[in-house]
């Protein structure tokens, strides 16, 4: 079955560009449609809820990576796929963090800034390793072949609330020193009388 679609491919690659773009395009919304359903408009107000969307994303080019390989590379499908899994994962993070009704724990906040940069990777490794896109493919317009990669592309969206982590070490050293300072002793006087006695010693 997979020949046979795949030979299709080549079918339709020799004919108009538009033709082949059509084919990706509904592709893309018909893997994309599972994904929707769950979590996109979905009210999302915790960091765990991150974690959960890395998972069924995870889940969900794992179960599908195999059929993706029918379309031939030069199309590029497996990369335009993740870039708009990308893109609306950039939007739900977004508002999560957004609307978190308290104050983030600062641990918390980074643990997820962390697994959202492993995601990347895995994208980065799977996806994003030795190939080029054209700017009309991620969105710009243009005709220009770049290599695409997936750093930045959802955590970027964590810098504005990071602001709490660097208010957190700033608390911190300044707890510090305040401590040093507390715990010095400043023994001045008998400092000084150490040195008027070696002075007297001396002459």
């Amino acid at each position: 079955m997979l020949k046979k679609l795949s030979d299709s491919c080549l079918v339709v690659d020799a004919l108009e560009p538009s033709v082949r773009e059509e084919l990706i395009n509904n592709f893309c919304s018909r893997e994309l449609t599972s994904y929707e359903q769950i979590y996109v408009g979905a009210e999302l107000k915790t960091l765990d809820e991150i974690e959960l969307i890395y998972n069924q994303l995870s889940c969900l080019i794992r179960k599908n990576q195999g059929k993706w390989t029918i379309f031939p590379a030069s199309w590029h499908v497996p990369y335009r796929l993740c870039i708009q899994l990308s893109r609306k994962t950039r939007v739900q993070v977004e508002s999560i963090l957004v609307n978190l009704k308290e104050k983030s724990d600062v641990e918390k906040l980074l643990l997820e800034l962390k697994r959202t940069l492993e995601f990347e990777r895995e994208l980065e490794m799977k996806f994003g390793g030795g190939g080029s896109i054209g700017d009309d493919i991620i969105g710009g317009g243009g005709n220009n072949s770049q290599k695409f990669n997936f750093r930045g592309m959802i955590s970027s969206c964590f810098e504005p609330h990071l602001t709490i982590y660097i208010e957190k070490e700033e608390m911190e050293l300044m707890q510090l020193l305040e401590k040093v300072v507390q715990e010095e002793t400043w023994d001045i006087e008998e400092e000084l009388g150490c040195h008027s006695e070696n002075s007297v010693y001396l002459v």
